[in-house]
């Protein structure tokens, strides 16, 4: 009886332990893949294998596997979501993964960044055309056209000029929100250095200088939007051609983003098939790790490992996490 009891409290043991091993792998997968730009998480094999037939030096037939990329927009698209859900602008205010470079506050700073800059840009516009059909008079049009009206040139002059204004303010505003974001978070998790497929040692950015950017940022965008709502007098046709203008701004950067997403994967995937070192760093259990229910489990919220690549690529001091981990322990038993 003895022996059962042992043979079958070591079996719970090993078992305990095995899960708590699953569950650290997959948290180490998720970190490391966050902090190195990782783009494909849900397709756990995103490639065909071919067997071709290739000649040799002797010019005798020798078979060959090769491994290419499978683009098929069903199996891309969970994939393409989960980036954009980190990536966009408007999007990852929202439902970013806790473990993101800029925090909330910091992410809604540099949105109301980019309304600000909506608003100045739509009244810049419209001031160009209002002095330029200011300068339509009678004299100029009787020279060329005669049966020329001033009021109906005036007119379609301030409708080009709103068109205009829209889809320019919607083009600049993505650039900003682009610069802004390149600026504010480290170097490995930039747009650049993903499309790139770099992986350099992570640089750290200070939260004294993710502070500044931000704040730099939030107050440029402040006052450039303070100035056109103060200098005009239309003031609710101006937040309309605004509102316009961002959500060519969304739509801009949803494609911008895809199309980064896109050159990411391949390049990403084109690498795996090779041991280098981006594959050890960003894919470090492969593509099987990790899951995605644990994926959409800290989608969330979500602790990183006091010794895990998350913390230390920032530089954090991993008693903060325990202490973090304790408070929410008794917070949950007193509750």
């Amino acid at each position: 009886l003895q022996t059962r009891r042992n043979s079958s409290h070591r079996r719970l043991r090993d078992g305990l332990h095995d899960e708590v091993k699953e569950r650290e792998v997959e948290r180490e997968a998720l970190e490391a893949g966050l902090v190195h730009g990782r783009v494909v998480w849900f397709d756990q094999y995103p490639f065909a294998d071919e067997l071709e037939i290739r000649k040799d030096d002797q010019g005798r037939d020798v078979p060959q596997w090769q491994r290419r990329v499978v683009w098929s927009p069903s199996r891309m698209l969970p994939d393409l979501r989960w980036y954009l859900r980190n990536h966009h602008f408007l999007f990852g205010v929202f439902l970013a993964h806790p473990l993101h470079p800029l925090s909330t506050l910091e992410r809604l700073a540099l949105l109301v960044s980019a309304c600000c800059c909506c608003l100045w840009l739509q009244f810049a516009v419209e001031t160009d055309a209002e002095a330029s059909a200011a300068e339509v008079t009678v004299g100029e049009l009787g020279a060329t056209d005669p049966t020329a009206d001033p009021e109906h040139l005036r007119h379609l002059l301030r409708a080009s000029s709103v068109v205009v204004a829209i889809w320019l303010g919607g083009a600049l505003t993505t650039a900003w929100e682009q610069a802004c974001k390149a600026m504010a978070v480290p170097p490995c998790m930039s747009p650049i250095a993903i499309l790139s497929s770099r992986v350099r040692p992570f640089r750290g950015v200070s939260v004294a200088y993710t502070h500044v950017v931000v704040v730099a940022t939030l107050l440029c965008g402040l006052a450039l939007g303070t100035f056109a709502i103060t200098r005009t007098r239309a003031r609710v046709s101006l937040a309309f051609n605004a509102a316009a203008a961002l959500s060519n701004s969304i739509l801009l950067s949803m494609l911008v983003d895809t199309v980064v997403f896109l050159v990411a994967r391949h390049e990403q995937l084109r690498r795996f098939g090779r041991p280098s070192v981006f594959r050890a760093r960003a894919y470090p259990h492969g593509l099987m790790r990790p899951s995605a229910e644990f994926l959409w489990s800290t989608a969330w919220s979500y602790l990183p490992m006091p010794f895990g690549p998350y913390l230390r690529s920032r530089h954090v001091d991993p008693g903060i996490v325990k202490a973090q981990q304790l408070k929410t322990l008794v917070i949950s038993g007193m509750l």
